[in-house]
């Protein structure tokens, strides 16, 4: 069984005291930054009155922004290193009813912005040369024009976001803290544990059996729960499809890109130009059955290695590799990886309960 965290040693934990000292200061944060949020409403209907006030309600609304990120970096890598944690559950159920109060209190923005004419804008960025550094911002926010909704319409979807967000949490606790997975065996009928962690490594065994018996094991489980899973799929779907149809977008597909200005061209290139070159993929899975000498190539087949390479490292090896390979980057990157390895940047070790996957994550 992976181990509980307490049972990590420290240096193998990352240090979220360079984001908050402690819990009391998250929740001395978390108290002050609700009450400061409330005076983003006493500006609603008076956004574009001078260009004086337009800087000072924009930069709050930033300002806030940034405390809010910073709050929810904190609490989401909290609840991630234990997701069974009530405390850090509630924690992140905190953090993201700051957004959602910040969204409310701030729904008059994009509405009463987008009312401004180009000469307006012109004359903002004249009278309040600091706004300059916000004009890409304010640029991309006027391409948004025909999705952004009245302000009334804009507060009651930020007051349903944490209900919209439910079953992407449901989906993260119950497959982070409530499943598990039945234990495989080696070669030498070892038992070792399986887990989201230690998956792909078996996946990469040498050992076909093992290879065999993880992956059925787990998919096991994932068929127990087949409608559970389903269910919360189902009902994520039909929460953009919503978001899609209030915001004027043709398809969820649509709005999806459209949050980071891609065109859903982009998105038929990427697919036909797979589909076309997917032959190649079917060659190399032939190859790859032919070289491993296998009748039937499974799923459990496609990772194991084909060379007869080593490529496992101890976590100290694998920094000490990192490192030579991204000092080609130069003196002040170089400083910032030895930042990240030295000073508990990585949270490296897995721990029962711990959230699956990788990730990288900060905040301004």
């Amino acid at each position: 069984m992976p181990k509980q965290r307490q049972e990590i040693e420290e240096k193998f934990q990352w240090d979220l005291t360079t984001v908050y000292p402690s819990d009391a200061a998250w929740e001395e944060e978390y108290k002050d930054l609700l009450s400061t949020i409330e005076t983003g409403k006493d500006y609603a209907g008076r956004l574009l009155e001078s260009a004086q006030t337009f800087r000072t309600v924009s930069e709050l609304q930033l300002s806030l922004m940034r405390r809010i990120e910073k709050l929810y970096v904190y609490a989401s890598m909290k609840n991630d290193q234990d997701t069974r944690v009530a405390k850090y559950q509630e924690f992140q159920a905190k953090a993201n009813t700051a957004y959602s109060q910040f969204s409310q209190a701030f729904a008059y923005y994009e509405p009463e912005f987008l009312q401004i004419t180009p000469e307006q804008l012109e004359e903002f960025y004249e009278a309040e040369p600091a706004l300059q550094q916000y004009r890409h911002q304010l640029d991309t926010l006027l391409t948004k024009k025909a999705h952004v909704l009245s302000q009334e319409v804009e507060e009651v979807l930020a007051a349903s976001s944490e209900i919209y967000g439910a079953a992407s949490e449901t989906f993260s606790v119950l497959d982070n803290a409530s499943i598990s997975f039945e234990d495989v065996a080696d070669e030498q009928g070892h038992l070792k544990p399986l887990t989201h962690g230690t998956f792909i490594s078996y996946m990469e065994s040498k050992d076909r059996e093992l290879r065999r018996e993880a992956y059925e094991n787990l998919y096991a489980v994932y068929e127990q729960f087949q409608h559970t899973y389903a269910k919360t799929l189902q009902t994520n779907a039909k929460y953009h499809n919503l978001n899609a149809r209030l915001r004027h977008y043709s398809s969820a597909r649509e709005a999806a890109l459209a949050e980071n200005f891609i065109p859903e061209s982009v998105y038929d290139t990427l697919v036909s130009a797979v589909n076309k070159h997917l032959p190649l993929l079917q060659r190399y899975v032939d190859l790859r059955k032919k070289v491993l000498g296998l009748d039937d190539l499974k799923m459990y087949d496609i990772y194991t290695p084909l060379s007869e390479m080593d490529l496992s490292y101890t976590y100290e090896a694998a920094l000490e590799k990192a490192s030579e390979t991204l000092s080609v980057f130069g003196e002040e990157y170089s400083s910032y990886v030895k930042a990240a390895f030295s000073d508990r940047w990585i949270d490296a070790m897995q721990n029962e309960g711990k959230r699956s996957g990788a990730y990288s994550g900060g905040f301004l």
